[in-house]
């Protein structure tokens, strides 16, 4: 995204920082938890990351791309 002049990527950015935060409060709050209530809060957070940002938010980028290159 740097190498493309993204202009969302500060934005972009700060959605992984929220990302790692909320990784960072499970892993934190694991030390109270079963392994199978980990397992659970870590498969919810990955599941939707990987389902809201990857799919959707990371999109937002191709036609920036397809843009840059035409």
């Amino acid at each position: 995204m740097t190498a493309w002049n993204f202009p969302g990527l500060e934005e972009h950015r700060l959605l992984h920082k929220e990302f790692r935060y909320r990784l960072a409060d499970v892993l934190e709050r694991a030390r109270t938890m079963t392994l199978d209530q980990i397992a659970e809060h870590v498969r919810r957070l990955v599941n939707g990351w990987l389902s809201q940002h990857i799919v959707t938010v990371d999109m937002e980028f191709v036609p920036h791309v397809r843009e840059t290159k035409a």
